[in-house]
């Protein structure tokens, strides 16, 4: 059986799966992979927020794959 393609994720599902509890889950089970620019937007935001799901940068560590890309890219 070969190997699983990577998940990329955006800001959005890293917040939304960190809100539900699943992102612990999902970074322990998958490849998952994301861009430099969706880490600085997931932890950005003001603390105590009504709303806001506080993205810590633990969540953002390894095993999460972060790519950094130009504009360009």
């Amino acid at each position: 059986m070969g190997t699983r393609p990577a998940i990329l994720v955006d800001t959005n599902i890293v917040i939304e799966a960190v809100r539900v509890g699943a992102w612990e889950r999902l970074r322990a089970h998958e490849s998952v992979v994301t861009v430099g620019r969706c880490c600085e937007e997931a932890l950005s935001g003001k603390p105590g927020t009504p709303g806001r799901v506080p993205v810590t940068e633990a969540h953002l560590a390894p095993p999460l794959t972060v790519y950094e890309v130009s504009p360009v890219e």
